[in-house]
């Protein structure tokens, strides 16, 4: 039981963790496309 518990716990944190990446990701794209917009 203790063993399930604390695997459904690292698979969340990870997917946690990934989801965070895709953020900053995802925001580091619309800063660049921003600032392309302002240099042309």
């Amino acid at each position: 039981m203790e063993d399930g518990i604390e695997q459904s716990t690292s698979m969340l944190l990870e997917i946690i963790r990934k989801t965070k990446e895709k953020e900053k990701e995802q925001e580091q794209e619309k800063e660049k496309r921003n600032n392309l917009r302002f240099i042309q």
